[in-house]
């Protein structure tokens, strides 16, 4: 729903973002070894191609994840 659809139409929206221990538990489950985080890194640049790994990730490009620029 877009927001002049909203507008228009005099509806509220009520959003609510809840995370709690969301953080802590995650970076918990990663150091004991029970989430892998390796292969959400489809792409390792060289800080020479910082710029290209920008665009490609704003892109959704080549298939991108997550990017890893190496200085």
């Amino acid at each position: 729903m877009t927001h002049h659809i909203v507008r228009r139409k005099g509806l509220t929206v009520k959003l609510a973002r809840r995370m709690k221990l969301t953080y802590p538990r995650a970076i918990m489950l990663v150091q004991r070894g029970m989430i892998h985080l390796d292969s959400l890194i489809t792409h390792h640049m060289p800080l020479e191609a910082g710029d290209r790994a920008f665009w490609v990730v704003e892109a959704y490009d080549e298939g991108i994840v997550k990017a890893v620029v190496t200085p």
